[in-house]
């Protein structure tokens, strides 16, 4: 597996959700995300255009995956919702039980 270009992205990803809520639709969670991590969001327009510049000169089975900064910020706030929307499932859940 390929290193992780936004260090410490599960931390990062609770504090956020801690400080800004759940109630955030994607375009608000890419707009903060920036603004509250600047230095995260250069990575990886820079890796962004050091794979794409790399990936010009090779053969199509040697290019290396790439993913779009902005999508690359869609998929942490997709991935972090279905795991939010799972808790809150588990929590109805042990509710209705306890109530049984």
């Amino acid at each position: 597996m390929g290193k992780q270009i936004i260090a410490n992205r599960k931390k990062k990803k609770d504090m956020f959700f801690d400080k800004y809520g759940y109630d955030l639709t994607p375009e608000e969670f890419e707009k903060l995300f920036i603004q509250e991590y600047p230095e995260d969001w250069e990575k990886l327009w820079s890796h962004y255009k050091r794979v794409k510049e790399e990936n010009k000169n090779k053969p199509s089975k040697k290019k290396k995956p790439l993913t779009h900064p902005k999508q690359s910020i869609r998929n942490i706030y997709n991935v972090r919702m279905k795991k939010h929307q799972q808790e809150l499932y588990k929590q109805r859940k042990q509710s209705i039980n306890d109530e049984e």
